[in-house]
């Protein structure tokens, strides 16, 4: 079979559903699914929202902010919505500072240094030119005694600040690929870990061993941080999602997803969801053992519960379960002109 497609560049090509189907994925994020039998295409996925960058907490927990290809998205971790979306002018950030107490975003572009963005206006400041910036490989504790370093392998190694002693170094192993990303705790006692073997790790430093590993990210982890009061982790993946823990039982409770057009949904791993107006054309339900795709708004009466979302950021993960129950739409299919058959 010789299939042909010049709409843009096919990237790669991998059998799905017992060699049935064939998934292409192309170069401006588009996906298609060809059928084997027929040689022809049977469902066309749009472009996907580029990988999220950078994941954080500000202001005490109350605003979460996630950035990717230059744009930071600012999202209300109450009620979890997307309240701003700020355009950098830069299509690569390298670091941004969560430390920050104010309306303005401290963060690192490899052209222009360290600059601020207001949250309300969007402003641009800069804060002085420093290319040399380095925040992928190594972070300092909160009380400045140790640093953590990564980057290079599947170990994360912990050092004592000023001694450059690697022979007192203690080394930590879980990841079964490379580590992409590290975060300290607030109060010190744990790191987190991201890997390009999809997991998130959560480390005693003290004891040395992993006290939990969250699983759910279809693509390597990028970024992970602790909230401020250490009750939730948020994690940005290659899968365009940022997703929220509980850091005690290592469970999502939620997956992020915005575009470029502003447009975001919100949703829970049992179905229920949160989004702007357009929102819910950016993910769709796929039942077992069926290529059928359909979108969320099919749902709405049942699953659009932005109620149930608030209470479990708030601890209350018991809201809305069980879930109600669901049944796959029937289908329409054509036989034969003028013919109409029900499945």
């Amino acid at each position: 079979m010789t299939f042909r497609d010049k709409s843009t560049k096919l990237t790669s090509a991998d059998y799905i559903k017992n060699e049935k189907y064939i998934i292409l994925s192309y170069a401006s994020g588009e996906l298609k699914v060809l059928s084997i039998s027929s040689e022809n295409i049977i469902r066309h996925f749009g472009s996907t929202p580029p990988p999220v960058d950078h994941v954080g907490y500000l202001n005490n927990g109350h605003l979460l902010i996630t950035a990717r290809n230059g744009i930071i998205d600012v999202w209300d971790t109450q009620k979890c919505i997307l309240l701003k979306k700020l355009n950098t002018g830069t299509d690569t950030i390298t670091y941004i500072d969560y430390r920050s107490r104010d309306e303005n975003i401290a963060f690192h572009t490899p052209a222009n240094g360290m600059q601020s963005i207001n949250i309300e206006t969007g402003k641009i400041r800069a804060l002085g030119q420093n290319n040399a910036i380095n925040m992928n490989s190594e972070i300092t504790s909160p009380d400045g005694k140790f640093y953590l370093t990564y980057g290079m392998s599947r170990y994360l190694s912990k050092i004592e600040s000023g001694t450059g002693n690697w022979s007192k170094r203690r080394r930590y192993a879980g990841h079964s690929k490379r580590i992409t990303c590290a975060s300290y705790s607030p109060d010190g006692k744990y790191a987190l870990t991201g890997s390009n073997d999809k997991t998130i790790i959560m480390w005693n430093l003290a004891l040395g061993f992993a006290t939990k590993t969250f699983l759910g990210h279809d693509l390597p982890v990028t970024s992970v941080g602790f909230s401020p009061s250490q009750q939730f982790i948020v994690s940005g993946s290659r899968d365009t999602t940022t997703r929220i823990w509980d850091a005690k039982s290592g469970k999502e409770i939620v997956k992020l997803i915005s575009d470029k057009s502003g447009e975001w949904i919100v949703a829970t791993p049992d179905g229920y969801y949160n989004c702007s107006p357009e929102g819910s054309s950016l993910l769709i339900w796929v039942f077992p053992n069926s290529m059928e795709g359909y979108s969320y708004e099919q749902f709405e009466s049942a699953f659009k519960r932005p109620e149930v979302i608030r209470d479990r950021l708030s601890g209350n993960s018991k809201s809305g379960r069980p879930a109600p129950e669901i049944r796959q739409p029937p289908s329409i299919e054509i036989f034969k002109p003028g013919s109409l058959v029900e499945t």
